[in-house]
């Protein structure tokens, strides 16, 4: 049973203790209970309601959260735009964010980080995670078989037994400090300003974005506060002596004003409930692990907004991982191998994000020539050939491939049989292609967003041997090589491909990530 502040001293030991009941929090738990942890999440708020940061949901990222059974219900939401506005100059564009994503696969949308954190917290309830809000992680001390955290409510103190502890409790994180793990890193020359406003003369039916010589803006009919917009623009700081990452003070709409006219956004702000500035800063974990205890999101890294990849990759990280912790509780036969993997895999990610933001910073807000000639005179000038390139999903296509994290590939212990240069390839994020099953033409991901680990393989492979993991579903694809195997993880991506078809070889392998022994349960097949 979830809750919404009461204390629970019963609450003596759990599987995983997720601490932060932010969007990566939540996910993280509906996917290790997806795959049969016991999981808990505490919230220290007080109040739920905080205003949304992030707004962009990447085609990858939504990709994720269909496997956990909540991105129909975001894609749903009213008032979501579908096309954006683009103001270059004196031209203004239409570009739809269809044009930004690939055939097959669902395209980015406009939600904000309320609305992801709010149904993720709904599907929690449903399923029974318990959600404790009002409490504290204080303390967290190593034992033999795991962790003993203490958590406080203004009311009580207690203690839980913990075999896994993850933080994805923000840039401040106390699970990292109380791991003692380092926090590296430097802050921007620019500050992000955030407000929520009313506009004369604007209709909130599309989106809109503006370069300009002082940077580039957002406006978004996604307004929090009573409000109808949200502005996100980024510019030189104007010398916030407020920590980086934290709400520092409100704008006059004087000055909201100039910042919307600097980034060349159209409208007239009228009204403003709410606004802030924040800091920008670029900083990681020195390392997402330690024992038993993980980090992941804003408490393993931070960037600049640049791009929209905080949540995005905040909430790869939690797919990555949770199916990984439950693994090891199933009894995985190389649970050394599953825990170091996440790292591995992930931080390579963050390196790169990391750089991508960097270089989109410099040309978002850079105050030097260039960046300023990018924004008020090559972007302009290049604006009339947009709507002709758009219509050629070769050239667009690469810019969301780019930013929805579509390049990443994995390579390490989990990705290590016989890998291939196809798109079938282990290591890379399963195709958006579509497979015949006897004689069904599907989509592949809507084969494979259900939960498990798919196994597709050619009619001659031998399964029987495989009859027996829980979890692991059985799909024989028509037209295949009559021995070829590949195995879709539960995040998504190719764990194992083998054109032989060796069956001791992928047993082996799926009782490492999968934690189950073969002559436990039966299996699914189709």
């Amino acid at each position: 049973m979830a809750t919404a502040g009461t204390p629970q001293p019963a609450l003596r030991s759990v599987d995983l203790l997720v601490v932060g009941a932010g969007p990566v929090g939540l996910a993280l738990a509906l996917q290790a209970q997806q795959y049969g942890a016991n999981v808990a999440v505490v919230e220290r708020r007080s109040r739920l309601a905080r205003p949304s940061r992030a707004m962009l949901l990447w085609t990858r990222t939504a990709q994720a959260l269909d496997r956990l059974g909540v991105a129909e219900e975001l894609a749903a939401l009213p008032g979501a735009p579908t096309g954006t506005t683009v103001h270059l100059g004196d031209r203004h564009l239409q570009v739809p964010l269809a044009a930004l994503g690939r055939r097959g696969r669902r395209p980015p949308l406009v939600v904000r980080q309320a609305d992801v954190e709010a149904v993720a917290r709904s599907a929690a309830v449903t399923r029974g995670v318990p959600v404790l809000d009002r409490t504290e992680l204080t303390d967290l001390v190593l034992d033999g078989a795991g962790a003993v955290a203490t958590l406080s409510t203004p009311d009580v103190t207690w203690q839980t037994k913990c075999r896994f502890v993850v933080g994805c409790d923000g840039a401040e994180s106390t699970v990292r400090r109380l791991a003692g793990i380092s926090w590296r890193g430097h802050t921007y020359p620019q500050e992000t300003v955030l407000a929520d406003v009313e506009m004369d003369d604007l209709t909130p039916s599309v989106a809109h974005i503006g370069a300009g010589r002082a940077g580039i803006g957002f406006l978004f009919p996604a307004g929090e506060h009573g409000a109808v917009w949200r502005l996100v623009l980024t510019r030189a700081s104007r010398g916030s002596t407020t920590p980086p990452g934290r709400d520092g003070p409100a704008l006059p709409v004087p000055e909201l004003r100039e910042a919307m006219s600097g980034a060349n956004l159209p409208g007239r702000i009228s009204a403003a409930p709410w606004s802030t500035r924040v800091r920008l800063q670029h900083r990681h974990a020195g390392t997402y692990r330690s024992g038993p205890i993980f980090l992941a999101g804003d408490a393993a890294h931070v960037f600049s907004p640049a791009g929209a990849q905080g949540m995005n990759t905040g909430l790869q990280d939690a797919t990555n991982l949770g199916w990984k912790l439950a693994a090891v509780l199933n009894g995985s036969i190389d649970p050394r191998a599953l825990q170091a993997s996440y790292e591995a895999e992930r931080r390579p990610v963050a390196r790169q994000v990391g750089l991508l933001t960097d270089l989109l910073l410099h040309f978002e807000a850079g105050e030097q020539l260039l960046p300023r000639w990018t924004r008020t005179a090559l972007l302009p000038a290049l604006a009339p050939a947009v709507p002709a390139v758009l219509k050629i999903r070769a050239a667009s296509a690469p810019i969301g491939w780019v930013l929805s994290q579509e390049w990443v590939r994995y390579r390490g212990a989990l990705t290590a049989h016989r890998r291939s240069l196809s798109r079938w390839g282990a290591g890379r994020f399963a195709p958006a292609a579509h497979v015949t099953i006897d004689g069904r033409r599907v989509a592949l991901h809507e084969v494979t967003a259900r939960p498990g680990v798919h196994v597709l393989h050619g009619r001659a492979f031998p399964v029987a041997q495989l009859s027996g993991l829980p979890g692991v579903r059985l799909h024989s694809i028509d037209g295949w090589p009559v021995e070829q195997v590949a195995v879709v993880r539960p995040d998504g991506y190719i764990g194992y491909f083998d054109r032989a078809g060796d069956p001791a070889s992928l047993l082996a392998w799926l009782q490492v990530v999968t934690g189950y022994a073969a002559d436990q349960h039966h299996g699914c097949t189709e």
